[in-house]
């Protein structure tokens, strides 16, 4: 399995830019490394459908496609498991606090 690493999606657009040359044919699997919101999950978009309907600009450097954050859905891992064990425990922990 190939995993497309990305920094950060761009949350003033809801979008994720994706280097042309690492999008392929059929799923792919993305991951935010730098993103705490979303680091350890793994998510999966459809390759062709990225190709056929996203627009491409460029990052700067390198031209890529503008991925709506909606199309990526969650992979099941443990990693994702953990990860979001972990924000419902801090959830809990502050929802706890609010209480008393």
């Amino acid at each position: 399995m190939r995993v497309i690493e990305i920094w950060m999606p761009r949350y003033h657009d809801r979008t994720a830019l994706v280097a042309e040359c690492k999008v392929k044919v059929g799923v792919n699997y993305i991951r935010f490394t730098k993103d705490p919101n979303r680091k350890g999950i793994l998510y999966k978009v459809d390759g062709d459908r990225v190709r056929e309907e996203c627009e491409i600009t460029s990052n700067g450097k390198i031209k890529c496609f503008v991925v709506p954050l909606g199309w990526l859905e969650e992979v099941e891992t443990k990693e994702s498991e953990r990860a979001r064990e972990s924000t419902n425990a801090i959830f809990r922990d502050v929802m706890e606090e609010i209480r008393t």
